[in-house]
């Protein structure tokens, strides 16, 4: 081997200081690499939220509409009894009478036997009556006190009736008569002190 320079000698031992550094960081290298490396796994913890879903049960109230049956009243009113004057065409017979104050005259047509439509006019003031009466004379009927006719003591089978006229008015009715004597009189004021038939408002006929 060839003798060396100091400053060669330097540098060489530099260089294989440097070669043996080398050399040496290789084979640290190579020794960790050799080493098996732990592989660390970190596993989350799986955490599994059950939901628990309560369905709350609907409870159906079922109500019960009870509808009561509906009773209709029905209100009848029977109309109070009406007396209406005929004014239709006559029945049977036609007789008609005017009453004055204190008067009865046969106007027109005469009582037969049968049925007779018979009409009064009231021309008088005062309000006034016909009373067909089956009697023999005027004089023969039962009397009260003040000279009026006591119908209560006239037998019903011989009061024929009675028409009604206020003054100014016309009422016709129909009455049946059989053969016989008949008055026919006027009887307001039977209660006074002055009756009408008392003051001679009669007539006495006779039906064939």
């Amino acid at each position: 081997m060839l003798p060396l320079s100091a400053s060669g000698d330097r540098r060489r031992l530099k260089a294989l200081a440097l070669v043996g550094a080398l050399a040496f960081l290789a084979v640290a290298c190579s020794h960790k690499s050799m080493k098996p490396r732990r592989t660390t796994t970190s596993q989350a913890p799986s955490t599994t939220a059950e939901t628990t879903s309560t369905t709350e049960s609907t409870t159906s109230t079922s109500t019960t509409s009870t509808t009561e049956p509906t009773t209709t009243t029905t209100s009848t009113t029977t109309p109070a009894s009406t007396t209406t004057t005929s004014t239709t065409a006559p029945t049977g017979n036609a007789v008609t009478y005017d009453l004055a104050d204190f008067t009865i005259t046969l106007t027109s047509g005469a009582i037969t036997a049968g049925m007779n439509t018979v009409t009064v006019t009231n021309t008088g003031h005062a309000p006034h009556e016909i009373n067909f009466v089956r009697a023999p004379t005027a004089a023969s009927l039962p009397k009260t006190a003040n000279g009026a006719v006591d119908f209560a003591q006239v037998p019903m089978m011989d009061q024929l009736g009675v028409l009604r006229a206020a003054a100014g008015t016309t009422t016709t009715g129909v009455f049946t008569f059989t053969p016989g004597s008949y008055v026919a009189l006027c009887n307001v004021g039977a209660t006074g002190a002055n009756p009408h038939v008392a003051r001679g408002m009669f007539i006495e006929l006779t039906v064939a």
